[in-house]
């Protein structure tokens, strides 16, 4: 590794004692330079008189190109933005996004000047998490030094480098997300963090999706910095709902503001915030098997992880997950990620062991470590020891009970959720989410529903990835035979997925037969309900920022 140079560094910077001729033809004093003001902030989080420096009202090219340096600016503000996770830093992250926006925005001079702004954003986010690896942090400290000249040839190398398309700088694409989730669910990224990370990819608008509920204060966050960076945003809750002995997952999208206070007000009202209190009983709910299942863990897999890899995996500390969990909401992702990091820990402690003890670097016994690595990942962890298959023993979550305890919530069907939402709220959008279920239950649904579901989930990149095999393409001919407003093609449509389910002969494919001969004799309402209003697509990642897929 390369020793940095600190504060009594010599005038000549060190180089890694092999190869260093290499070394100097690689980097310069100015690489070293910037990434000694990078260190120094990482280092000293609080530098005197920086945190004036992320001000709204002071211009990059004004007191501050006197105060500090660019670089020490980015770096500063960035390490806000990525930082603390605490409701109480929203505010701070906010202006670090403000800042950061300004600071790349103004320094561009070059006709590709946004697409610079993405590429110095993306490099410096990069340079400040590769802390622990000096050489990568003077190849991206160099690599940022080249790209803010702006010229043309450069950026666009810069962009295939790290993975981006380019972008036109008039700022039109058509690039979206309809189902994204950030730190206070279920995912990783803080809300200014997402919506910097979007506008890094190039993405125009946005749907945040909340599992049962949303606080107030993570909206404002979500929405001022949506504000920052010119990005629509939509704020969407996902609910369970009962269908066929099982459940079916609705987002709701409040539609109908203007204005950010609009939504923010509209979030207080005594009637929104009872259906909100009782979206975090359904979370309460989630809650109480993730810790169940954090005990069977610790009961007896992580025993049998331990027998497969020949490790010692320690067992988790449900107060320490509590930490790890922060502001999100307690999910199945969030202790596999837990786990993931326990098994993770135990297999390279078995790695350096078998290194210290003379074992060859490419040996069988190595491969074999790194093999473990590479299986247990979060997903693997979760499908195979943490799912509620896996557990027996516990209540399955996925499984609707009667029981005194389930909220009342998780009791309603999709028609009734959505009339309990018009009741205090008449502009909505409603989104299906298929999530493995096929066209019978969309038809099902859209019928009974009369027309209230807007929107289907034709893709879902996350469902994909667990299996490819779902019918994307039965989704999309349903809604195109909808939209057709001709008799003739729904009846024939209905009709074949009639024959599929009486083929199948499955478990609940009676009352579904049922239910889609009430479908076909409701034939003239099914039409009229979209005549109006086409029946519309969306699709998206269901990206958490947590998955190793």
């Amino acid at each position: 590794t390369t020793a940095l140079p600190g504060p009594s560094a010599p005038a000549e910077p060190p180089f890694p004692s092999e190869g260093g001729l290499f070394s100097r033809l690689l980097f310069d004093r100015e690489d070293y330079t910037l990434l000694k003001i990078v260190s120094d902030v990482l280092g000293r989080r609080k530098i005197p008189g920086m945190r004036r420096l992320l001000t709204p009202y002071l211009h990059p090219h004004g007191i501050k190109e006197m105060a500090a340096p660019r670089e020490l600016r980015m770096a500063y503000a960035i390490i806000h933005l990525l930082g603390s996770l605490e409701a109480g830093m929203a505010g701070d992250r906010i202006k670090a996004l403000r800042s950061l926006r300004d600071e790349v925005l103004f320094s561009a001079e070059s006709d590709l000047e946004k697409n610079t702004a993405r590429l110095l954003l993306q490099i410096i986010k990069e340079l400040v998490r590769s802390k622990d690896d000096p050489l990568r942090q003077l190849e991206l400290a160099h690599d940022f030094r080249a790209a803010s000249s702006g010229k043309p040839r450069i950026v666009r190398r810069g962009l295939a480098e790290h993975h981006l398309l380019e972008m036109p700088e008039e700022w039109h694409q058509r690039a979206f997300d309809d189902h994204v989730h950030d730190a206070t669910t279920k995912g990783r990224k803080s809300p200014t963090h997402l919506i910097m990370d979007a506008w890094i990819k190039g993405i125009r608008k946005l749907t945040v999706i909340h599992n049962n509920f949303v606080r107030p204060e993570v909206a404002s966050e979500l929405l001022q910095a949506a504000r920052i960076m010119g990005i629509s945003v939509r704020i969407g809750l996902e609910y369970r709902t009962r269908h066929a002995g099982g459940y079916l997952k609705m987002i709701w999208i409040p539609r109908g503001f203007h204005e950010l206070e609009e939504f923010l007000e509209f979030l207080t009202k005594p009637e929104v915030g009872a259906f909100l209190r009782r979206g975090r009983e359904a979370a309460q709910f989630q809650k109480r098997y993730v810790l169940e299942a954090l005990t069977a863990f610790n009961a007896g897999h992580r025993q049998a992880i331990g027998d497969i890899c020949g490790v010692d995996v320690p067992p988790l500390d449900p107060e320490a997950f509590t930490v790890f969990v922060g502001a999100g909401q307690t999910s199945l992702m969030h202790l596999g990620r837990f786990a993931h990091n326990a098994v993770q820990a135990a297999l390279e402690h078995k790695a350096r062991g078998l290194l210290a003890g003379g074992a060859d670097p490419r040996g069988p016994e190595l491969a074999a470590v790194f093999a473990h690595m590479d299986r247990f990942s979060p997903e693997h962890l979760i499908e195979a020891h943490l799912s509620p298959e896996q557990n027996p023993g516990l209540k399955n979550p996925d499984i609707p009970c009667n029981d005194a305890d389930c909220p009342d919530i998780l009791r309603l069907t999709p028609c009734e959720l959505i009339e309990t939402v018009h009741e205090f709220h008449s502009l909505n959008r409603f989104v299906l989410t298929l999530d493995g279920h096929g066209p019978e239950d969309v038809l099902m649904v859209l019928s009974e529903c009369r027309g209230a579901v807007t929107h289907v989930e034709i893709f879902n990149l996350h469902d994909y990835e667990v299996d490819p095999s779902r019918d994307h393409a039965g989704i999309i001919e349903l809604i195109a035979v909808i939209n057709s407003g001709n008799p003739v093609k729904i009846k024939k449509f209905v009709r074949r997925v009639m024959r599929r389910l009486e083929e199948r002969n499955g478990p609940g494919d009676a009352e579904k037969l049922s239910r889609l001969s009430d479908v076909l004799d409701n034939m003239a309402g099914l039409m009229d309900y979209y005549k109006t209003n086409p029946l519309r697509a969306c699709i998206g990642t269901d990206s958490t920022g947590q998955s190793c897929r």
